[in-house]
């Protein structure tokens, strides 16, 4: 008695096989198969993701097979075929709600994206200004002090000190004229308020109080 050999191990067998369902795991391990198995010089083909933003509804089919007549709805067997086109027209409906708020939220966001973009140019070139200006009078002040520096340079005059000289013209600061030992002399109030109190302490000790 001869054993059964499966369709599937039997070499022999012109019997097509039969198709088992397949689990994700085995779609996976297909298509890296015959990823692996290709040509690698060949490009591969890659499909672009599809477009998560579009909330249009699906294109209507080719073939419509179920046409309703001029009696549609009459019997109870076609009332899930008005319910389902029913349903295609609200989603049609909803779907082009949708796109017109979108769009009309897009336009409002590029109009304030403008005016911020708008405001942010006239502020920086006011600042621009300004600091033109700023550097632009700098540079006159710093040339106005490098002429008169020349111009005194050329007719031998010493630069003004903010101090004052004496009258003999000897180049001596009058509020602070120093005498020969390089010593201030102290003001004359505080000379006679000195003399004062050392009286009074002579009178004392001849007085013996």
């Amino acid at each position: 008695m001869s054993s059964y050999v499966p369709t599937s191990i039997d070499q022999t067998s012109d019997r097509p096989k039969k198709k088992r369902a397949t689990s994700p795991t085995s779609l996976q391990r297909e298509s890296l198969s015959r990823l692996l198995n290709r040509d690698p010089l060949k490009p591969l083909h890659i499909p672009p993701p599809p477009s998560t933003t579009s909330t249009s509804p699906a294109p209507p089919p080719e073939f419509v097979t179920h046409v309703q007549g001029s009696s549609a709805g009459a019997g109870s067997g076609e009332f899930h075929v008005y319910k389902a086109a029913r349903r295609r027209e609200y989603d049609r409906l909803a779907a082009m709600d949708a796109e017109s708020v979108r769009e009309r939220e897009m336009s409002e966001f590029e109009a304030r994206r403008e005016g911020f973009r708008r405001e942010d140019e006239e502020k920086t070139a006011k600042n621009r200004a300004r600091r033109m200006k700023k550097k632009k009078v700098r540079g006159k002040g710093d040339k106005m002090e490098e002429e008169e520096g020349v111009n005194a340079a050329q007719n031998g005059a010493r630069p003004e000190s903010s101090g004052g000289t004496d009258p003999d013209g000897n180049g001596v600061k009058a509020d602070v004229k120093k005498d020969e030992e390089g010593c201030v002399p102290p003001p004359p109030w505080t000379l006679t308020t000195r003399y004062k109190a050392k009286q009074k302490r002579n009178r004392r000790i001849t007085t013996g109080q």
